[in-house]
Parts: C-alpha cells; sequence; structure tokens
C-alpha cells in the first residue's frame, strides 16, 4: 500500500526510534511512465512516482531527465513544512483526543492479530494505544518497507525536490502538509479500522508487495501497476469514501490545476504517486475528457500506452 510523501514522512516521525539501514542489493535501470500535455506555448510533463524507493534504482534518465531540466517549475504533491510544524500537526492529527484506546476499538481476534503484529515489528502492544487508526496503519504498513530498504528519504519526490532545490528552480506543491494528513483523518473511523486490520493481515506480504509495485513501476507498465495497487487494497478500495477522498476528488482538484497552469507559458514537470494515472478517473483520463492530448512519451510497447 502506498500513499503520498507527506503522510509517508508522518509515520516516519513516530517510527524514527526503530534504526533500519538502507542498503542497495542490485542496481536496477527504471523507466518510469511519462506523458506530456502541450499546446503552442505551454508543455507539462507529468511524471507518475513512487513515494518510497530502494537505493540502486537508477530513473532520474533518459526523459524523466530532459522533462527536468527543460522545466521552468517543478510540481509535486506537497512541500513538507520544517521538521519541528509537522510534529505539531502530527500529534493535534494524530493523537485520539477520546480517551478511548485504539486497541479497545479492535474485536477480539482482530486486537490479537495486532498485538501478534506489533509483536513481529518488535513494537510494544501499548505503543499505538493513543493514535487514531490512520496513523496506527500507516506506521505499521511502513516499518517492513523499510526493513526492505525503501525510504521516502530516496523516493522520486525528494530526490526532485533536492535536485530543484540546488538549480534553484521553483517548487508549487499542490496540497498543504496537514490537509494531505487530513485526507485519512476525515475518513471514517470504522474504515479507517477496516484498513489498519487489512494492513495487519498483509503484513508479512508488504515487502513482496512493495518489490512487486516497484518493477511494475520501473517497467513502465502503469495499468498494470494500477491493478496490482487495488488488489494490495482489497477490503476497502471499493469503499466510495475512500477512493472519493484519496484519489478522485483529488484527481479532479489537480486537473483543474492543470487546466489553469495550460493558460500560461513555460515548461513544467508535474510530478505526482503513480496510482493517480490508472483508471478511468484518473489525472490523465479527465484531463482527455477534457480535450487535452495526453502523449505517453516513454511507453515500453503499445500495450502499455
Amino acid at each position: 500500500m502506498t500513499f503520498k510523501p507527506a503522510l509517508l514522512c508522518s509515520a516516519l516521525l513516530f517510527a524514527a526510534s526503530v534504526h533500519l539501514p538502507l542498503y542497495a542489493d542490485e542496481i536496477t535501470q527504471a523507466t518510469p511512465a511519462l506523458w506530456i500535455v502541450s499546446d503552442e506555448d505551454t508543455t507539462i510533463s507529468i511524471l507518475g512516482t513512487m513515494h518510497m524507493m530502494r537505493p540502486g534504482v537508477q530513473w532520474f534518465t533518459g526523459e524523466v531527465r530532459s522533462a527536468y531540466e527543460a522545466a521552468d517549475e517543478i510540481v509535486v504533491e506537497t512541500i513538507p513544512p520544517a521538521v519541528e510544524e509537522q510534529q505539531a500537526i502530527i500529534v493535534d492529527m494524530a493523537v485520539d483526543k477520546s480517551g478511548q484506546s485504539l486497541r479497545s476499538k479492535l474485536s477480539v481476534a482482530d486486537r490479537i492479530q495486532f498485538e501478534n503484529a506489533l509483536f513481529g515489528l518488535g513494537i510494544p502492544s501499548s505503543s499505538f494505544d493513543a493514535l487514531e487508526p490512520w496513523m496506527a496503519f500507516m506506521t505499521i504498513s511502513l516499518i517492513p518497507m523499510m526493513q526492505a530498504g525503501y525510504s521516502p528519504e530516496i523516493g522520486v519526490e525528494s530526490i526532485l525536490t533536492q535536485a530543484a532545490t540546488a538549480d534553484e528552480k521553483p517548487m508549487i506543491g499542490l496540497e498543504g502538509f496537514e490537509e494531505q494528513l487530513g485526507f485519512l483523518d476525515s475518513l471514517d473511523e470504522q474504515l479507517q479500522i477496516t484498513i489498519l486490520n487489512s494492513t495487519v493481515q498483509q503484513i508479512h506480504s508488504i515487502r513482496t508487495m512493495m518489490r512487486s509495485l516497484e518493477e511494475l513501476w520501473a517497467t513502465g507498465r502503469i495499468d498494470e501497476l494500477g491493478e496490482a495497487m487495488q488488489e494490495s487494497m482489497h477490503g476497502y478500495a471499493e469503499s466510495e469514501e475512500f477512493t472519493n477522498a484519496i484519489l478522485y476528488k483529488r484527481n479532479h482538484a489537480w486537473a483543474r490545476w492543470v487546466n489553469e497552469r495550460m493558460k500560461q507559458s513555460g515548461n513544467v514537470l508535474m510530478a505526482v504517486g503513480a496510482g493517480h494515472l490508472t483508471g478511468d478517473q484518473s489525472l490523465l483520463q479527465l484531463l482527455s475528457n477534457e480535450g487535452f492530448a495526453v502523449r505517453r512519451v516513454n511507453a515500453v510497447s503499445a500495450s502499455n500506452d
């Protein structure tokens, strides 16, 4: 299960006491999917990203690098504030104010599975009692990824941010940090618990799933990636509340942003999670519906267009 970089960074702050070293077990040359929307004086390159990456994946090359070099500005989902401000926001949003512990909200069977999962991760069973379910499932899903060498610190957005800062390229965040956290925080609590239970049940397969998603992303197989992500969210991805909050409403907002930006001249690289670029309500499909010509510039094969 993958989410947005601000959310991942938030969970990392909570799990910061767990020291999990990064490592590179092989070198992978990646060709992530890239699209272009353009008119006579504006070009917006749209890159599907992985928010967490492992060392050794070489993706900042070829068409992606060219799109970055040509860009006058870089657009990402969010630009996180300073760590101190992030921590204050997280404490305010992620701590349950009802006085009821997280474990007390779970059924007996789900609580046992939850405590066993925490034990397997080396985390005391009471550690998440004060948290809302969304923060618990974010943190629990992160640790196996980190154990497998993945980190948001070397995710696509982080690398682009480092490059843009060094090259003094302007950066734009489509959403605020608190706004991003709010997408999960605003979900119905029972749906949050459903996602938590699903995460716990998949705890032993998260590493394998992440590697599979990375392979599909690295080879530009965006439709297969979307299907795999849907499968990883089995049990709640079909929830209208979830898909609207996490995907569809945001895709519509971003499509409006692109529409307005196309009225200005310039060259833009827009980097958003790959999950937003697949399906009949994807950002790309919304733009196509509005009459924009959306062109894939680095398709691996005709079947991957």
